[in-house]
């Protein structure tokens, strides 16, 4: 009887030693499985199929000013076909002029067409080409533009001001921002594509019409003078993303700023829990991607502090723009302590990741998911590059600023928005236990042990008492 007791006693154990052990190698393969460096945008971009690029000129009279003369217009969008086309990222490259139709220049144009195409971008050009060019009706060159088919990408250049002929109001401004929010929303509905606003500038040799007054206009040829345009960049996400990572626009001079509208990741957050910046005291549930925090404690003064190591990549906006708490949602017992740009700190926890986020409580609940989010905001340099009084192009201020701008991005944000919600361009939820509360799910081995020394022990007293018998 005794040696039978020990024979299953031992296979008992031997089996919670097999069970322990696949536990710890599962947990290993999750770890590995949700490593930072294997994302799922990564291997979507490794998998692209080599996209068409139709690149799209607005030829209205008041782009002539760009090409009268050389210019850092030319030169840049010289330079970004180049780049597209050197580093083998179009398939087929279409080169266009565009206003109230399009005017195709050369469809699966060559290096030399490329060429030709460059050296004949002028006002001559502009007006010949058949494209009607009185006026420039921005929501209208707009939706030919966003109408992306299959995997193309769309790239269109202006100088993005709304025009007439016969100058602007505020209430005409408003209704152009209202019909580019609905071309953008009944597309959107069509095909899901994202969107990338690039403010440039470049000398401006030629007449400047006055949007904010009708009939009114200057010759600004040889004043040294510098006006702003704009890239427009249309495609899925992928897409885009695998151009801003083979390019970096702030390297084409007259780069300024830029403006980013990405349709929603279905990709998981690319986080983890780290112990850096720890105020109190707390567990963390292994592995620590799945963003699980127990036993929390507060410290001094009740505060409780923790961080996470995210990857920011794939957002490709500025830093300002990531570190900024301000475009950030949390519950209301949260909130930033701070956000850090860690390519300069060592340790092989922050390995694929690109920010710190530190986030702080005084009001520790005893369970509770803290949602992070990143809004889609509208730069400020919308707001300061737009101006509705244009009618002193030889002030320095208005060099920098646009008539109506903001009226054209806010179009397309609400049109997003209209489609997608209010929407974010990050999303991350940490799972927070505190002491003594249920924990998430821990590893059960603890409760395999417990449960072996009572049936170990409750077999001892058996034997016991049977002896003693």
């Amino acid at each position: 009887m005794l040696k039978s007791i020990l024979f299953y006693t031992g296979v008992l154990l031997l089996l919670l030693l097999c069970s322990c052990s696949n536990e710890k190698n599962k947990t290993r393969l999750r770890e590995k499985q949700i490593s930072p460096a294997d994302t799922i945008t990564e291997a979507a971009i490794d998998s692209l199929v080599t996209p068409d690029f139709n690149i799209y000129i607005e030829n209205s009279a008041s782009m002539d000013g760009y090409v009268a003369t050389e210019s850092d217009f030319k030169n840049t969008v010289y330079s970004f076909i180049t780049d597209i086309k050197a580093r083998n990222l179009v398939n087929e490259l279409n080169l266009h002029y565009i206003n109230d139709s399009v005017c195709t220049f050369k469809p699966n144009a060559v290096p030399d067409d490329i060429s030709y195409f460059i050296r004949n971008l002028n006002p001559a050009t502009f007006k010949n080409n058949g494209c009607e060019r009185k006026t420039s009706y921005l929501p209208h060159i707009l939706k030919q533009v966003i109408a992306v088919k299959d995997d193309a990408v769309n790239v269109l250049v202006s100088d993005c001001i709304f025009s007439r002929g016969n100058g602007s109001s505020a209430s005409f401004l408003m209704q152009q921002k209202n019909t580019i929010e609905l071309a953008f929303s009944e597309e959107l509905k069509r095909n899901k594509f994202s969107a990338i606003i690039l403010k440039m500038n470049s000398q401006f040799n030629g007449r400047y019409f006055v949007e904010s007054q009708a009939h009114t206009s200057f010759d600004l040829k040889n004043r040294n003078i510098r006006r702003p345009y704009y890239i427009l960049i249309f495609s899925k996400q992928k897409n885009l993303m695998n151009l801003l990572s083979r390019i970096d626009v702030k390297d084409y001079k007259g780069f300024e700023n830029s403006c980013y509208f990405f349709t929603p990741s279905e990709d998981p957050a690319v986080a983890k829990i780290v112990m850096k910046n720890k105020v109190g005291d707390f567990t963390i549930e292994h592995p620590a991607t799945k963003l699980v925090i127990n036993d929390a404690k507060p410290g001094n003064e009740k505060e409780f502090r923790f961080a996470f190591v995210a990857d920011m990549n794939f957002l490709k906006v500025d830093d300002t723009f990531i570190t900024d708490t301000a475009n950030y949602e949390l519950p209301p017992n949260y909130a930033i302590q701070k956000i850090e740009n860690i390519k300069n700190l060592e340790g092989t926890s922050m390995k694929g990741h690109t920010h710190l986020y530190t986030l702080k409580t005084k009001d520790l609940k005893p369970q509770q998911t803290v949602s992070l989010k990143m809004r889609s905001a509208i730069p400020e340099w919308i707001d300061q590059s737009t101006t509705l009084d244009d009618a002193d192009p030889f002030n320095s201020e208005q060099q920098h600023q646009t008539f109506g701008l903001e009226y054209l991005v806010n179009g397309i944000s609400e049109g997003y928005n209209d489609v997608y919600g209010e929407l974010k361009l990050y999303d991350v939820n940490i799972r927070v236990n505190r002491s003594g509360a249920a924990s998430g799910n821990k590893s059960s081995a603890g409760g395999w042990w417990i449960l072996v020394v009572a049936v170990i022990a409750g077999m001892g007293i058996i034997i016991w008492q049977k002896n003693k018998n």
